[in-house]
């Protein structure tokens, strides 16, 4: 069966490059960033028809590449803070057979400025303050203080090789 890998968690976490470095460990593989779907420029305009719009980009190439029989795993990166995202993105794709792997890196407050160093202090404290919201929901956290992307991966792997806790769709 198809694998779906949800990465979420907050701006600066290391979302992207776990998902890049996953890629590159997995054979049949393909990647979506959630923020690909957004980019806007400089200015990010969260109004509800884009919001709608996005989560239709999103879930129109998700289904497509689980439709597509030469990939055996997607991987999916992007903020997805709510429980509600999940649960609207899963129901979108309730037509598709899949397992779903749903991982939120987390941090130490500490590590995400270190990481976030030359970001504005708005963005800063968007991110930390968003650190919380990931325990509300169902699904794996993964901390990822003070472990290199490759660590991280490792950990990724380990949870779907593993019966770790997850949804099959």
């Amino acid at each position: 069966m198809k694998q779906l890998i949800l990465i979420s968690g907050p701006m600066g976490v290391g979302k992207t490059t776990a998902a890049r470095e996953l890629l590159n460990n997995l054979s049949r593989s393909v990647w979506l960033d959630g923020d690909w779907c957004w980019e806007q420029g400089n200015h990010w305009d969260f109004a509800p028809e884009n919001k709608e719009m996005v989560m239709d980009n999103i879930t129109y190439v998700l289904g497509n590449f689980l439709s597509n029989p030469n990939f055996e795993t997607v991987i999916f990166s992007w903020v997805m803070h709510l429980p509600e995202i999940h649960e609207e993105l899963l129901t979108r794709l309730e037509n598709h057979d899949f397992d779903v792997f749903d991982i939120s890196l987390v941090c130490s407050k500490d590590e995400l400025k270190k990481r976030l160093a030359g970001r504005s202090d708005d963005e800063v404290q968007r991110a930390i303050g968003y650190l919380p919201l990931y325990d509300n929901l169902e699904n794996v956290k993964l901390d990822t203080t003070g472990h290199s992307p490759a660590r991280v991966v490792d950990d990724i792997l380990r949870i779907i090789n593993a019966d770790a806790p997850r949804c099959i769709f």
